[in-house]
Parts: C-alpha cells; sequence; structure tokens
C-alpha cells in the first residue's frame, strides 16, 4: 500500500513538471528607453532578446511602459506597421502573430507570435530575426492632466536560434 502511494505520488510530480514546462520563448529585457513629449515623461521597454530561441516557438512579449510625469493611456499596437526583418530575397525572416495584443492590469501589454522562417547569419553562426513593433500611447501634450494626443514607441525584438 506504501509503495503504491509512493508511485502515485511520484506520477504526480511528473505531471506538474511536464505541465510546468512551457512551449514560449524567453525574452529579456535588454533595453528600456525613455522620452518626454510635451508635459508627459515615458518610459518603455524599447528591445528584448532571446539567444535560444527555437524556430515555431511562440514568443510572448510583455511590454511595460511608466509614466513619470503627466498623462498616458494605452490605445494599441499598430498590426499594419508590424514587420519582420532580415528582409533577405534569399532567406528572409517571417513571422506571424498568434495572440493580438491583450491589455494587462498594469501598465503592459502581451502579445504572442513566431517566427516561421529565419535568416542565415553565418559570422554569428546562428539562424536571427527581429520583430518590429509600435506601441501607441494617448498622451496628455500640454499637462492639464487630460490625454490628447497619440504617440508611437517602438518595441523591438531579436531572436536568435543556434546552429
Amino acid at each position: 500500500m506504501k509503495k503504491k502511494i509512493l508511485v502515485h505520488a511520484l506520477l504526480v510530480v511528473v505531471a506538474l513538471a511536464l505541465t510546468a514546462t512551457s512551449v514560449f520563448a524567453e525574452l529579456n529585457v535588454t533595453e528600456t528607453s525613455t522620452r518626454t513629449n510635451g508635459a508627459t515623461t515615458i518610459s518603455w521597454d524599447f528591445r528584448f532578446t532571446d539567444l535560444e530561441y527555437t524556430l515555431g516557438d511562440t514568443v510572448t512579449l510583455i511590454a511595460t511602459w511608466n509614466v513619470d510625469e503627466g498623462a498616458a493611456e494605452y490605445v494599441g499596437f499598430d498590426f499594419g506597421s508590424i514587420s519582420f526583418t532580415p528582409m533577405s530575397k534569399k532567406d528572409p525572416a517571417v513571422g506571424e502573430i498568434v495572440t493580438l495584443a491583450v491589455k494587462n492590469d498594469d501598465n503592459s501589454i502581451t502579445i504572442e507570435f513566431l517566427f516561421s522562417e529565419l535568416h542565415l547569419c553565418p559570422v554569428r553562426n546562428s539562424e536571427v530575426g527581429n520583430a518590429h513593433f509600435v506601441l501607441y500611447l494617448d498622451i496628455d501634450m500640454d499637462g492639464d492632466g487630460v490625454v490628447d494626443t497619440v504617440m508611437g514607441y517602438g518595441v523591438n525584438v531579436r531572436v536568435e536560434e543556434p546552429r
């Protein structure tokens, strides 16, 4: 009986470990930028990297921003301007959006995307791809506390798949 309980407990631990394993690529914030427009100063996550990417894995991007002065509200991402580079004719990086932007409770947005093709970089001996997004925030330009102007803030992701 004791052996049976131990086997069941071990199976539960293995099952939990398997479900906890993520199929999503891990992104690291590598650069935050700050820009002042009128009365509002915004700091946002600007550049992300994943140097252990596997082609076809879903990447979860969580872009955050802070208002140092003034006011800002989330407007959206311009999905028409999303680009994936390098745009080499021979072997371009190609990507697609899996889940459109979802506004979180804090000042952050979550987007899921993936690369279906990467560009061979012989110098680094890896496959590479870049994704370029624009985060739009409605900001307070004149300092009256009312948001009135939409501004775009660039967000860039670089992935590498080692060979």
